[in-house]
């Protein structure tokens, strides 16, 4: 790229006419100069902006006719022989670059260098008749190492950029995979506790089994679901829940982790038949994570408070969730970053136990999802930590009657059901196929889009459990085409 400069005039700064600009080599005029440049490249934030201020402030600075600025495609494949590649053959207007034209001084090529040397592209100076004094070529060649160093750090961001990103495509994968590993090992679990219910080491074996696998796909669930988050593709599935029952669930999911380490759980307070317009399983996921921190930082013999009460907002009804502890607490200058991840603080290396870090960053987004807040309120090590969720409330939960559970054991007939399970993944088809048949269902299991379609024409089926990323035909497809072709008892698509 390059700039021309035809305007003449006085000196703006000493009011000399003989300059023929409206540039000063006096070293006060210098210094004018320089100290604008210096505010100008602060704000420069990509490659080509630079080169166009560059080549921009290199012409008013030194008066030159005309200035490029070249920076090599790929400047991490030059090293030091790349000197001056890239210009030698390049024409502005028909002049070569490094041709003198007659009656003008030849062309100053001034090298965009790394602090090592290595020479990333190239800036040529095309002076006007007189040339260029000594003490402007001085300054403009220091202009130019500084905007060498700065393309260098340019470069290096931006490859940084890239290799988190690629390295975040390589977590997102592994998660995936691994989590997709798990599936038939969930189900074997389940079977595996339900065969031998007489043989006590099959039991423990089981419940183990059961146990890990069902921590580590929880792990690997809440990792992906906060890079969906990160993305903005985390979705939601809003329907009209009670939030006390979004309380319970997560109080008794987390229980047990409490008994084991010597921890009371308590609810205080009552927002009765309190509704939200919610996706349940996300809230109660968000209480659990809120839950798990508390017990975790919790002292033997103390208790954790789940105290829920409303709070009265003009024009919206919101409910509140605190979360309290009175545990080893978090320090004051940690306030934000635990929602950060991966929020391991160095105080508490020895109670990190297999998390993440990640719970309470994909907490504070499973709030802001829903349109309500996270915060924490503490007041150093030693004194616990307080956690508050707050979420919009539906403003006719007072004229609504919610929809009571069915209770166990209620007098309701089983219904054995014909089941289409699709998955191309072998052994996690044939694991749910045991898994539903030991439940009393009829089921049949295909690994491929194009034969499930087929066998669902044939038969029929009540349900069909289906995957996504299927060979022959994807999961979309396959139930468009179960959609438009069913009758007046259409299937359950999972």
């Amino acid at each position: 790229m390059h700039v021309d400069s035809t305007s003449g005039g006085p000196c703006s700064v000493c009011g000399d006419a003989a300059h023929g600009a409206p540039w000063c080599p006096s070293p006060e005029g210098l210094l004018r100069r320089l100290a604008g440049l210096s505010v100008a490249f602060q704000a420069v934030t990509d490659r080509e902006e630079l080169q166009r201020l560059l080549a921009a402030s290199l012409q008013e600075l030194t008066g030159a006719r005309r200035v490029h600025c070249v920076v090599h495609a790929a400047p991490e494949a030059h090293g030091e022989a790349a000197h001056g590649g890239g210009v030698a053959e390049a024409l502005a207007d028909g002049e070569p670059l490094r041709q003198p034209r007659p009656g003008y001084a030849a062309p100053v090529v001034l090298p965009l260098n790394t602090r090592e040397g290595r020479c990333l592209g190239d800036v040529v100076l095309h002076p006007a008749p007189a040339g260029f004094p000594p003490a402007v070529l001085a300054l403009a060649t220091t202009v130019v190492n500084g905007a060498g160093i700065m393309l260098e750090n340019m470069l290096l961001a931006a490859a940084a950029q890239e290799e988190a990103r690629r390295q975040e495509r390589l977590l997102g994968g592994l998660a995936e995979a691994v989590r997709e590993a798990l599936t038939p090992v969930e189900h074997a679990a389940a079977q595996l506790q339900g065969a031998a219910p007489g043989v006590p080491v099959v039991a423990r074996a089981g419940a183990a089994i059961a146990t890990h696998t069902a921590r580590a796909v929880r792990l690997l669930d809440d990792l992906l679901d906060l890079r969906r988050g990160e993305a903005g593709q985390l979705a939601l599935h809003p329907v009209t829940c009670v939030l006390e029952r979004c309380v319970d669930r997560a109080v008794t999911a987390m229980r047990p982790d409490a008994e084991l380490r010597g921890v009371r759980v308590e609810v205080q307070g009552a927002v009765r038949d309190q509704l939200l317009m919610a996706d349940a399983d996300r809230i109660t996921r968000l209480l659990e994570i809120l839950l798990h921190n508390a017990i975790r930082f919790s002292r033997g013999g103390g208790t954790v408070w789940v105290q829920l009460s409303q709070v009265p907002v003009a024009g919206d009804g919101r409910v509140r969730v605190a979360v309290v502890d009175h545990g080893v607490g978090i320090p004051l200058a940690h306030l934000e970053s635990v929602f950060t991840p991966p929020a391991l603080l160095e105080a508490h290396r020895e109670r990190r136990g297999t998390g993440l870090g990640i719970g309470l960053a994909l907490a504070r987004r499973i709030a802001l999802l829903h349109g309500g807040t996270l915060t924490a309120h503490i007041e150093g090590i030693g004194h616990g930590s307080t956690f508050v969720v707050q979420l919009p409330g539906l403003a006719m939960a007072p004229f609504l009657s919610p929809v009571r559970p069915v209770q166990a054991g209620a007098a309701r007939g089983r219904r054995t059901l014909r089941v289409l399970v699709v998955d191309d993944n072998r052994d996690a088809a044939d694991a749910l196929e045991l898994l539903l048949a030991g439940d009393g269902h009829q089921v049949a299991v295909c690994y491929d889009g194009v034969e499930a379609l087929r066998r669902h024409q044939a038969e029929g089926h009540d349900v069909v459990l289906l995957d996504i990323g299927l060979p022959g035909a994807s999961g979309y497809e396959v139930a468009r085409a179960i959609r438009a072709a069913e009758g007046d008892h259409p299937a359950l698509l999972v």
